[in-house]
């Protein structure tokens, strides 16, 4: 096996222990951070329907905003402005707990064994700079695609004419696949970027993507087989504990409606604990590989320089 191989396999083998180790720690702070964004959600928008004077029963199942019958044109305008802000709001307390939590995970791979879950607010100062993290990846990442979407829009429109839609729809299908040739890459040179600053809050935006894409170098292809044997067995599991629910299911029902809704229910919480543990798993993964890149970077720093 190549070293990349071997580095993969005892990383992989680290966040499992971890999971293991802290697992009802993680659980607890995935859904806190899960419990709080939905809440400020729920609240924002009770409260604009307070203020606006916009009936629940008036809003199409499904619908988005815009669909909301508001009384007046000035009483729609304010509910969308209010609808922004507390998207912005959402946002802004989303990516301040995401950095608390990535920190926490970060924390419990170096095998700290003071993180609490309420570690998940220790990040919530710097939620702006976060947010602006995000939005600057994006549109790096963006713009790496940009060729992309280019070259597929070119080659839809000069066959819009054609009477072979087959040639349109492959050639739509040979866009499709340059952009995620590009935008893959792309999106794993600065994945390490919210690590970066999860870990060190005080580092700048540019700071973190520079040295993301530092630490990337050489490791992109790595970094995407790291947690692929990990995806495939929780989609393993995943599909089989759908597949054994759905036979129990039918089988119940069969005998009794009621026993079989209320066996649905229980045998729903497999999968979901299931695709939660692995979920945690990847992630930590991804955490040890953060690690293990920062000490590469540390061993190439030079001793007179301070560590910030």
């Amino acid at each position: 096996m190549t070293a990349t191989t071997v580095e993969n396999v005892y990383t992989r083998q680290l966040a499992k222990e971890v999971t293991k180790k802290h697992f009802w720690k993680l659980v607890g702070m995935n859904l806190l951070v899960t419990l709080i964004v939905f809440g400020v959600m729920l609240a924002g928008m009770l409260l604009l329907f307070l203020t606006t004077g916009i009936s629940l029963e008036s809003v199409p199942s499904g619908m988005g905003y815009s669909s909301y019958a508001a009384p007046s044109a000035s009483v729609g305008a304010a509910f969308s402005i209010g609808y922004f802000v507390l998207m912005l709001v959402i946002t802004l307390v989303g990516s301040g707990l995401g950095m608390g939590l990535y920190a926490a995970m970060i924390d419990l791979c170096r095998g700290d064994e003071t993180v609490t879950v309420g570690r998940i607010f220790s990040r919530m100062k710097y939620c702006l700079k976060a947010f602006g993290l995000s939005l600057w990846i994006g549109l790096k990442v963006f713009l790496w695609m940009l060729p992309g979407y280019i070259a597929m829009f070119v080659m839809i429109f000069a066959t819009a004419g054609s009477d072979e839609p087959a040639v349109s729809g492959m050639l739509a299908l040979l866009g499709m696949i340059l952009i995620f040739a590009l935008v893959i890459p792309a999106a794993y040179r600065y994945m390490l970027s919210t690590y970066l600053m999860a870990d060190e809050p005080g580092r700048g935006i540019r700071e973190s993507v520079n040295l993301s894409k530092q630490l990337m170098k050489g490791h992109k292809w790595q970094a995407f087989k790291l947690i692929v044997p990990v995806f495939l067995v929780m989609l393993g599991l995943t599909l089989l504990a759908s597949l054994v629910l759905t036979l129990i299911t039918a089988l119940v029902v069969s005998i009794s409606e009621t026993a079989g809704a209320i066996i649905t229910v229980v045998l729903m919480i497999f999968p979901a604990l299931v695709s939660l543990y692995f979920s945690i798993r990847m992630e930590l993964c991804y955490c040890v590989f953060y690690l293990r890149r920062r000490e590469e970077l540390d061993a190439c720093a030079d001793p007179a320089e301070p560590q910030s």
